[in-house]
């Protein structure tokens, strides 16, 4: 399991929405060290890397650089919903990220040659097995698995 945390760059500076599988204070030591302004946390949670691409989707009109997002009230309210006790992570908006590595092993296909039939490369198709989609992605991946299976079926 990791940690999804938020820090702001003081005083309300921008806001960093990440996740970590490691220290959370380690973490937050290795930003800093990389920032000439001061950071601190605003909190963090347990979740998984899909729960932060859930967040960096929510909020992409906000979105200054990378996992740097404007601290606008609608972010602010959010984080706070988000770290209030008996908060629960909203289910995938698809299941895809789940299944991927189930729909290429009934394909029957080698990492790489699944990677190939997407147009991907194979650490691109490693690292959604493992970690999920990333939002912006998800339409495309889906219409390359829907093409790869049609093909299938095809032949």
């Amino acid at each position: 399991m990791s940690t999804v945390y938020f820090l702001q760059v003081v005083p309300n500076g921008p806001i960093k929405i990440g996740s970590t599988t490691g220290d959370i204070e380690d973490r937050i030591v290795a930003l800093q060290t990389g920032c000439p302004w001061k950071i601190k946390p605003l909190g963090f949670i347990e979740g998984e890397a899909r729960h932060e691409f859930w967040l960096h989707r929510r909020f992409e009109k906000h979105r200054l650089e990378g996992e740097w997002f404007e601290p606008v009230d609608e972010l602010l309210a959010a984080i706070a919903e988000i770290l209030r006790q008996n908060f629960s992570w909203p289910e995938p908006e698809i299941a895809i990220d789940s299944e991927i590595r189930a729909i290429r092993n009934n394909l029957g296909e080698s990492q790489i040659d699944f990677a190939r039939r997407l147009h991907i490369d194979q650490a691109t198709l490693s690292r959604w097995e493992r970690k999920g989609i990333p939002g912006p992605l998800k339409t495309f991946a889906v219409r390359q698995l829907l093409a790869a299976i049609s093909e299938e079926n095809a032949a």
